[in-house]
């Protein structure tokens, strides 16, 4: 299990889990939190805590590029687990560096460009931390009533994806098995549950990347994601794959 907290109830709380943990093999994997300073603080102590720790909104402010935050959703959605998104994180929201210990992750909800962000009707003395005022990552710019409105954005990508992830029981219930992809750039495993199979390829690379994966028949998929259909036509599947690109391939039934 990949889990995170800390303070006096930590021991009884890993009491708790731990036969759920030991049992069903049960995983959390957080994509952010409000306590990422202190799991910073751990790490950098030599102690870091039992989790697998992915901040997309870091990766948003200083990368900004949606491909790549698409790509750690995707992984995020296929791989074995309970994902956890925190607020914000679904439009790209950054976090004010600039505020003291854990306040610049607890930063109003920026619903549209309104005043406050559309969170609160009341003065901005009275919020508990200031509306995040930078021009790239403020509420001018990046705000659900936008995103919702634009068919490519991070909001419609994600909803996307959960909106699969809930179809395909492969992605909570099922095994995995990994998939030799005769290239280390990339990750590519197989989400199997009773008849159903998920194959979940991710270029983790900048570059355009092909892949060589191997078939003992001839398999015809769909993109779940795009609707696409795809085959593998000889022994071998060969794909082509963008800088970040990533795909959601379900085995058609009768393959």
């Amino acid at each position: 299990m990949l889990y995170q907290w800390s303070g006096k109830d930590e021991t009884k709380l890993n009491t708790i889990l731990k036969p759920f943990v030991d049992a069903c093999g049960i995983t959390l994997k957080p994509e952010s939190n409000h306590d990422q300073g202190l799991l910073d603080t751990r790490v950098k102590a030599g102690t870091p805590p039992d989790i697998a720790f992915w901040n997309v909104t870091q990766l948003v402010q200083y990368k900004d590029m949606l491909k790549p935050i698409e790509l750690i959703y995707s992984l995020l959605f296929t791989l074995p687990g309970s994902p956890i998104i925190y607020y914000g994180d679904e439009i790209g929201m950054g976090d004010n560096i600039w505020l003291p210990d854990r306040t610049g992750v607890r930063t109003a909800m920026q619903w549209n460009s309104d005043g406050n962000a559309g969170f609160s009707d009341g003065p901005a003395t009275k919020l508990f931390a200031p509306i995040l005022s930078d021009g790239i990552f403020g509420p001018h710019r990046v705000n659900v009533y936008n995103q919702q409105r634009d068919p490519l954005s991070l909001w419609n990508t994600i909803r996307k994806m959960l909106l699969k992830r809930k179809q395909h029981r492969a992605f909570g219930l099922g095994g995995i098995d990994w998939l030799d992809c005769q290239n280390d750039r990339i990750a590519g495993f197989l989400r199997r549950y009773r008849e159903e199979k998920v194959w979940a390829i991710h270029n983790l690379s900048d570059s355009k990347e092909v892949i060589s994966i191997k078939s003992s028949k001839p398999v015809a998929f769909i993109e779940l994601l795009s609707g696409k259909p795809h085959e593998i036509q000889g022994d071998r599947h060969i794909l082509e794959l963008e800088p970040y690109q990533f795909l959601w391939l379900e085995e058609k039934s009768g393959t």
